[in-house]
């Protein structure tokens, strides 16, 4: 369903699936679509496996999106509008932040602006943030690895990333059914972990401090 809608968008030129999925085998046959097994990355990138998939693409602007939502062509549009009102950040439909005096994690729900961390269930970067993210991952490679989760955080960290390299926070719009349609409700992810919100602040602060040097 998400790949038959976005195979149509005039703004998309190649579409990259990542399957990760050992029960279900996805194909799709399109000159725009190209399907990745990654599974033989999953024990070691987690969730980061997304941005490894950033490396082989051949557009510079990168929409990551969940596979429990399609961004839409309007919302997709409005992400391209905010990228070029904001080139030196990354841009998304959902943000975080954290206290600078404390680098405590702030769980809640982010308005327009300029805030520390995009959430990737739909984000629009471009390669060079996810070239950075890589140049950068060994200073989290210890810690990536002891959530629940492999590489839970990489939000965060993509996000303090490309605010040294790229020059600013991300910057979220808001959105609506119009830009985004979500696919299902209740559903069980990340942040169920019992370890997710203790782990993220501890993410956070580590990657804040370690990042002063790179």
């Amino acid at each position: 369903m998400i790949v038959d809608n976005m195979v149509t968008y005039n703004n998309v030129a190649e579409i990259i699936v990542v399957s990760n999925n050992p029960n279900n085998t996805f194909t799709y046959s399109h000159e725009k679509v190209v399907v990745l097994d990654m599974m033989v990355y999953e024990d070691e990138l987690g969730v980061a496996v997304r941005f490894k998939a950033c490396l082989l693409a051949t557009n510079w602007h990168i929409l990551i999106a969940d596979d429990d939502l399609i961004v839409t062509e309007a919302g997709l549009s409005n992400l391209l509008t905010a990228r070029h009102q904001h080139p030196q950040s990354i841009v998304g439909f959902w943000g975080r932040d954290f206290d600078p005096d404390n680098v405590a994690y702030v769980l809640r729900e982010s308005g327009e602006g300029h805030h520390g961390i995009a959430l990737t269930k739909a984000l629009l970067l471009d390669t060079c943030a996810c070239r950075a993210f890589w140049a950068a991952s060994h200073l989290m490679h210890d810690l990536a690895h002891t959530a629940a989760v492999t590489w839970n955080g990489e939000d965060i960290f993509m996000s303090l990333v490309t605010s040294k390299v790229l020059g600013d926070k991300p910057y979220i719009i808001p959105h609506d059914a119009t830009d985004v349609q979500e696919l299902r409700e209740g559903g069980v992810g990340i942040s169920a972990a019992s370890d997710h919100l203790a782990h993220r602040n501890k993410f956070l602060q580590t990657a804040v401090q370690r990042l002063q040097c790179f």
